[in-house]
């Protein structure tokens, strides 16, 4: 037998969340176009910090809306940073700092099995 839950009300909840994050990336900068690094790939950490929030807007529907940055302990990410001396003169961009990226998203989940805690039966 198979129950669907549909809430009588919406329920919704904001989250924050950060943590560790690794990438294994290849190194890439810009002279003349776009040129590889003698070592070819690299590292790199960071920190995510997030903010989103979702709700289930339909039965088991649950939209969920994240916008969130990453601070990175490189500066090679965006192609400013060569690694042979000789090119460091063609370096761009904010030298003092490292990367940061920022990213959004929008996610549609269905949830299926077990009637979440928060139904009423």
């Amino acid at each position: 037998m198979i129950l669907i839950c549909i809430p009588e009300k919406k329920i919704a909840t904001p989250y924050l969340y950060s943590g560790i994050s690794v990438a294994h990336h290849d190194n890439y900068y810009f002279l003349n176009g776009l040129q590889t690094s003698e070592n070819n790939t690299s590292w790199a950490f960071g920190i995510p910090m997030a903010l989103g929030f979702k709700t289930n807007f339909m039965g088991n529907l649950i939209l969920g809306i994240e916008v969130g940055a990453r601070y990175t302990f490189t500066d090679e990410l965006d192609g400013s940073l060569p690694d042979t001396q000789s090119h460091l003169p063609y370096r761009f961009g904010n030298i003092n700092n490292n990367d940061w990226y920022v990213f959004s998203g929008i996610t549609l989940t269905y949830t299926f099995g077990e009637n979440p805690c928060y139904c009423i039966n």
